[in-house]
């Protein structure tokens, strides 16, 4: 799932037991994975979150910055982005942070998505 919010610019998948992941005490046979372009984003979610991971570095993976966590951790992240909607315009409340980058890269892909609109 592709997270685009005020917090950052996320990825979250489920990850095998195994595969890059840490092993966990708990019964989640598969963690799930946070990744972000940006260590700020990830450091960002999780204090907003009130959430406690390690972040890592994975600087040969498409996403170099990740954490791991289990569903309760997960359902207190989604619960904190769903909270931070405040605005009418996702955008507009971007573009406010003056951050060009990302102002850019979100002008991007509010006009690439626009291919999936139906004729009018």
């Amino acid at each position: 799932m592709w997270i685009y919010s005020k917090l950052g610019v996320f990825s979250v998948t489920r990850r095998p037991r195994g595969r890059n992941a840490p092993e966990r005490k708990d019964t989640d046979a598969r963690p799930y994975q946070v990744r972000a372009r940006r260590r700020e984003d990830l450091e960002a979610l999780l204090e907003a979150a009130r959430v406690v991971a390690d972040v890592r570095t994975t600087p040969d993976a498409d996403y170099p910055f990740r954490f791991f966590c289990g569903q309760v951790a997960l359902e207190m992240i989604t619960t904190t982005l769903a909270k931070s909607v405040t605005y009418e315009n996702f955008k507009g409340e971007m573009s406010k942070r003056r951050d060009k980058k990302l102002d850019h890269v979100l002008h991007d892909v509010h006009q690439i998505t626009q291919r999936l609109a139906i004729d009018r």
